[in-house]
């Protein structure tokens, strides 16, 4: 053997749908040049043999090369000489069933006519139940690719849950990538993540969550990994974080941006409820600025940046028969928006609403909502709405929901495209899920997750176009898939 290869996985230990780098050292041992071919002008190598240790079974893996790829002549590798190559396993490697493996490369050289193979390197596949995902706009405005926080089970009393992030591209070719195990939580803990303002990207996040009468956050940065976990003691009880927190812009690589948080707590005898805004710096999280709103707690509430990083809060409030939608600066923050304002009032019973911050500035929403009749039974009703740039509701749809109006709705979430459309999913009193598509038709959801007690979101495909299902599984991470129940293409088709 002239060629000799050894293989180094960074991270042996992941979790389902995790990647891992990998570098493979390519030394000429012989005392012959050698004819090597290399990516990126060859992109079909290395080659990757997977031995699954439950089975014995042994597959072997290779990139496929692209039609239209313009091949470039190998390179010549001097005795003594050697060569480092990096690659995701998972660039190479379809997605590995939680279990054992043995791994190992393969390299052809000398025009295909020799190949020499690594040392195998045991890896391990953990299984991934997911809890409680909150998901933010990996670009503000464009719902084409997330990012997702949530609590992984262990599945075993003996040890913690974690938090973990990931992304998720809701486009073809896409899929679930960026697995990322945070820190230890409780089972009950619900993760918020940081969006980016209106037409901004964020990568790198703020995560808080509440455990009893503490807060506890860190922050994720690629280059500068996860923050040891931060904790600040709560007043009391019955304080929840609007979703989601807010970040700076990275204008220093070296240095973490400072966040904040929005919390919000109802008063004992429900006459008002309190909003208060946290500074969060790697160090301690500080009163930022805090207000007090009349009426009953919010029946749903969210965060919004826009572009110029004011940060707003819509939400909805029950005042007797009415919901109210309410338009809200942060407390402390400096707006164009100085007091709250009231955006507009329906008649009806609320079910579950949803929103999210276009790229214009604008915010678009829906709520779903029993309307009632006094000489008719009550209809399920979808409402879109739509509020511009200059804090102006400057639409309102209203569909009506082919669902019984003696069926109730046990649970309910709402999805709003890029472009405005909005979906609902809706489960009944048996706890079944369908699908309102924003276009009229109500469908069952796939069978495999018509009963499903796992996170489910809906998305949209690119962020604009036919709806799609993010669901989770038990011990398999997540799914996306499309309405008919298929996988979101592989790739792009033309």
């Amino acid at each position: 053997m002239t060629m000799k290869l050894n293989l180094t996985v960074m991270q042996p230990t992941l979790l389902f749908q995790q990647d891992t780098g990998c570098i493979v050292k390519l030394e000429n041992v012989g005392s012959a040049p050698l004819e090597v071919d290399l990516p990126p002008f060859d992109p079909t190598l290395p080659i990757v043999h997977v031995v699954s240790i439950q089975t014995g079974a042994e597959d072997e893996y290779r990139r496929r090369e692209s039609p239209q790829a313009i091949r470039v002549g190998p390179t010549s590798m001097v005795a003594g000489a050697s060569e480092d190559i990096e690659f995701g396993l998972l660039e190479v490697v379809r997605q590995l069933a939680p279990g054992y493996y043995d791994i190992r490369v393969a390299w052809e050289y000398n025009g295909g006519a020799q190949r020499a193979v690594s040392q195998f390197v045991r890896v391990k596949v953990l299984p991934t139940t997911p809890k409680s995902l909150e998901l933010v706009e990996a670009v503000g405005g464009r719902g084409g690719y997330k990012f997702g926080a949530w609590v992984n089970l262990s599945g075993n009393p003996n040890e913690p849950s974690r938090i973990v992030r990931s992304s998720f591209a809701l486009m073809a070719g896409g899929g679930i990538k960026d697995v990322l195990t945070i820190t230890e939580c409780s089972l009950s803990s619900r993760p918020v993540l940081s969006a980016p303002a209106s037409g901004t990207a964020l990568r790198n996040h703020w995560i808080a969550w509440i455990d009893g009468r503490r807060l506890n956050y860190t922050h994720v940065d690629e280059q500068l990994g996860v923050l040891r976990c931060q904790h600040m003691k709560l007043p009391e009880n019955g304080v929840e974080i609007v979703a989601p927190l807010y970040s700076d812009m990275v204008l220093d690589t070296t240095v973490r941006p400072e966040g904040s948080a929005l919390l919000y707590q109802s008063a004992p005898d429900g006459s008002h409820f309190r909003l208060q805004t946290l500074q969060l710096t790697s160090k301690k999280a500080a009163p930022r600025g805090e207000a007090t709103f009349a009426g009953l707690k919010p029946l749903w509430i969210i965060s919004h940046v826009r572009s110029a990083e004011q940060r707003l809060v819509t939400y909805l409030q029950a005042e007797g028969t009415q919901l109210a939608l309410h338009l809200a600066p942060w407390p402390g923050i400096r707006s164009n928006l100085v007091r709250p304002t009231r955006l507009a009032d329906w008649t009806g019973s609320f079910v579950a609403a949803g929103a999210t911050l276009g790229e214009d500035n604008s915010i678009r929403g829906g709520v779903l909502m029993w309307k009632m009749f006094e000489d008719a039974p009550r209809r399920l009703v979808l409402i879109s709405w739509r509020v511009s740039g200059e804090n102006v509701v400057d639409r309102q749809e209203e569909q009506t929901i082919d669902w019984h109006p003696n069926d109730p709705v046990r649970e309910a979430r709402i999805g709003v495209s890029d472009s405005g459309t909005t979906t609902a999913l809706i489960a009944d009193a048996e706890g079944k899920w369908q699908v309102f598509d924003g276009q009229g038709n109500l469908q069952p959801v796939p069978p495999e997750f018509e009963k499903s007690k796992q996170p489910m979101e809906l998305a949209f495909m690119g962020g604009v176009g036919e709806p799609i299902l993010i669901c989770g599984t038990i011990r398999n991470g997540f799914k996306i898939i499309q309405l008919d129940g298929s996988l979101i293409p592989s790739r792009m088709t033309i």
